[in-house]
């Protein structure tokens, strides 16, 4: 997937750290199944020998169901909105996005004009259609990711900076270093 102005949105809903937000579903599994557990067990002592018999085993189903629904949960801001999957660390990114800044203007990719307001409105992946692709680096990819990671807002779900960049720099002099943070970069998004 391209990463257009529609796989990264400027802002999110602020969520709890990734990490926290696994720990929460995993104590919330872990309550949830206690208290199914307690709440069957007592109910037991109101059902015939013949009823326990074929009771336990859909008991047994239900628990096992209640705690993978609680185990799967996510809040409804959490990070990335795929169930059981967590999106890559905040201060991981920042500190990719602060490398790929400083590499670019290491580089001389990095302008100090800005843009045109008409070159905003582009309509292909990476703004190909009017700008060039360290321009969409600079001016919309870069100010996107960093707007992501002080809103704590979700990442898209993968990213394909990279392998762009092979396509884009792969003639440009002393880009090495430059397409390996990128493809580093998307790395970040496989899980």
């Amino acid at each position: 997937m391209a990463l257009t102005q529609e796989t990264w949105p400027s802002s999110n809903r602020a969520p709890i750290g990734a990490s926290l937000n696994r720990m929460k579903g995993r104590k919330r599994a872990l309550v949830s199944l206690i208290a199914f557990a307690i709440l069957m067990t007592a109910s037991m002592q109101f059902l015939s020998r013949s009823q326990q018999i074929i009771a336990v085993p859909a008991i047994c189903v239900a628990m096992i169901f209640v705690f993978a629904m609680a185990l799967n949960s996510r809040r409804a801001d959490g990070p990335r909105g795929s169930i059981g999957k967590s999106g890559p660390d905040y201060a991981a990114v920042a500190a990719h996005i602060d490398q790929i800044e400083q590499e670019m203007k290491r580089v001389g990719l990095w302008q100090e004009k800005p843009l045109a307001p008409e070159q905003y409105n582009f309509t292909q992946a990476f703004a190909m259609d009017t700008m060039s692709y360290d321009q969409w680096l600079q001016f919309i990819f870069v100010p996107r990711v960093r707007e992501i990671i002080r809103t704590e807002g979700s990442f898209p779900a993968s990213s394909s900076v990279g392998a762009q960049a092979v396509r884009e720099f792969d003639t440009y002099p002393d880009s090495e270093r430059l397409i390996t943070l990128l493809s580093e970069f998307d790395g970040l998004f496989r899980g």
